[in-house]
């Protein structure tokens, strides 16, 4: 079990990582919340629903600095959520540099999912109380997506370390990581069979960000 030492300690990382390298949209309106969203106890992982949830709040209370939008679907029809952090949300403005941030391409490497939900978190709530969080969304254009592989988290089992429960792959039995195409390989994988990664390409074509980098739970790896 994740300890919240570690998982503040984990979030701490990313952030560092994010301050030194310094489609179908859903719009969600300011208002209609009956309180803000209560503080993180990183006492538990989200599933969809929660997920879904969560990042709606967020965006609403926080709508003047993000946005919330799905770049397509997953094989079982479950949105893949990204937030767009900045002082121009809804935008993409000239000579604003913009970043990517993936997470949970494995769906069972859940730590990177819960890293970036806390990173959406602290810049939002850091913004106008944090100089260098303010800095940075006032100069930079953040896309964060928590869950490439939301169908993979679904079938996953807390303390299944060994995978049994099948939630590395998608719900197709497809390893998303290895079916990306590959300058060096011949992947062979049906399109039909990995939605996610077709959604994925498709956005990287439309939205030129100037680098980005996807977390999984036992490495990074950089990709423009």
């Amino acid at each position: 079990m994740v300890t919240k030492e570690a998982r503040r300690a984990h979030l701490l990382l990313v952030l560092a990582v994010v301050l030194v390298t310094s489609v179908t949209a859903v719009t969600i309106k300011k208002g209609g919340l009956a309180e803000p969203v209560k503080p993180e106890k990183y006492d538990h992982y989200y599933n969809y629903e929660e997920l879904t949830s969560l990042l709606k709040a967020l965006v609403a209370e926080y709508s003047h600095i993000a946005r919330l939008f799905s770049i397509g679907l997953s094989f079982e029809k479950r949105e893949l959520w990204t937030v767009q952090v900045s002082s121009r949300p809804g935008s993409s403005s000239p000579g604003l540099p913009q970043f990517k941030y993936v997470g949970n391409m494995h769906g069972d490497e859940t730590l990177s999912r819960q890293l970036l939900i806390y990173l959406i978190e602290e810049l939002l709530r850091g913004y106008d109380n944090d100089p260098r969080i303010t800095r940075l969304i006032n100069t930079t254009d953040i896309y964060i997506m928590p869950s490439l592989n939301p169908d993979g988290y679904e079938k996953s089992r807390e303390g299944d370390c060994r995978g049994d429960a099948g939630g590395r792959t998608n719900a197709r039995g497809k390893d998303l990581n290895r079916s990306f195409p590959d300058q060096f390989a011949n992947i062979q994988v049906p399109m039909e069979d990995v939605p996610e990664v077709t959604a994925m390409i498709q956005w990287i074509m439309t939205n030129r960000t100037v680098t980005g980098f996807s977390f999984t739970s036992k490495l990074t790896q950089k990709f423009t």
